[in-house]
């Protein structure tokens, strides 16, 4: 992670001007009409973030959508095309793509899950995660490919590694006395992260596309089809449910062995023969080291930022971390 604030040529500063989106307009406009789709009127711009930006452009083709990503998560540029060549039905499928200025040109999703708490949502919601291991395993094989696309390699053999990348990365930004010790209490949690490892290595599962935010916003209903792909790793497959659980938990205020929580884990383990004893116990190995593809991500999306643009969210990676080594229910 050596990106650092000041490498940048993009940004909010950059983003927010007329010159930049008259430049992402001009290239979105020409992709377009390439594929027989003209814009039929103004460019907006619903987002704009310190990590990213997303301009909507109403076309005859209806809404498209052009992201620029930031440094820290520019992976997702070179990820799409190649989850779009192995699992098309299950993600959206890019327009065009422009690796060099992190551009993405992608059509309209639709209406996104969101946090509804029916019993409608839940089955979309089931449907979304059964689908969603569907593309990881037939993603599985292209591993290779998607780290030499830029996704960072999260398998299991790295994670020791990991932890001491993650660890030095988020020393090397402490502030507080506090984000200190929780730095110190990770690195002693060496010798557990390489048991949870070998726990992985031994499933036999193989490695595959791990989306590390995969939640109800980042999924569109129809499909159901994932997206937001800058946090993307690959690593064991698993570790997608730190989050998904979690964010199935939350709107009930419940916790995680409510079974409304363990329907939605099941569905998603269905694809891979369901939740025996055995799975059950990499599950957790997994949940457990996919903290440090949290903190990671986080790390990535801050390290670029200039201190007031990080300012509202620079604890992050320090919060999950701290799950590690407080080893707090997850």
């Amino acid at each position: 992670m050596t990106t650092r604030a000041g490498d940048r040529s993009d940004g909010t500063t950059v983003w927010a001007t007329p010159a930049w989106r008259e430049r992402a307009t001009a290239w979105a406009d020409d992709e377009l009409a390439a594929q027989g789709v003209r814009r039929t009127g103004a460019v907006e711009q619903p987002h704009l973030r310190p990590w990213s930006t997303v301009l909507r452009l109403p076309t005859s083709a209806g809404s498209v959508w052009l992201k620029a990503p930031g440094p820290g998560l520019a992976s997702e540029v070179g990820l799409y095309p190649v989850l779009a060549r192995w699992a098309p039905e299950h993600v959206l499928v890019p327009y065009a793509v422009d690796a060099e200025r992190r551009w993405l040109l992608l059509p309209d999703g639709g209406e996104v899950l969101g946090r509804r708490l029916t019993p409608e949502a839940a089955d979309r919601w089931h449907l979304a995660l059964a689908g969603y291991a569907r593309l990881q395993q037939r993603v599985s094989r292209a591993a290779d490919l998607l780290v030499a696309a830029g996704a960072p390699d999260h398998r299991p053999q790295r994670l020791t590694a990991l932890l001491e990348e993650v660890a030095d990365d988020a020393a090397a930004v402490t502030v507080t006395d506090e984000e200190r010790e929780v730095v110190a209490r990770a690195r002693r949690e060496r010798g557990r992260v390489e048991e949870l490892a070998g726990v992985l290595a031994d499933d036999g599962t193989p490695p595959t596309v791990q989306h590390d935010d995969l939640h109800r916003d980042n999924v569109f209903a129809h499909g159901p089809r994932v997206f937001d792909w800058g946090d993307a790793v690959v690593a064991h497959p698993y570790a997608s449910l730190l989050v998904a659980l979690r964010d199935t938990a939350a709107p009930y205020g419940v916790g995680l062995e409510d079974p409304r929580v363990l329907a939605a884990r099941d569905a998603y383990l269905a694809p891979y023969g369901g939740p025996t004893a055995a799975t059950l116990r990499v599950v957790e190995a997994a949940r457990t080291v996919g903290i440090l593809s949290r903190t990671a991500s986080w790390l990535r999306a801050l390290a670029p930022l200039p201190p007031h643009e990080a300012a509202d969210v620079r604890e992050a990676p320090y919060r999950w971390l701290a799950m590690l080594a407080d080893g707090e229910s997850l």
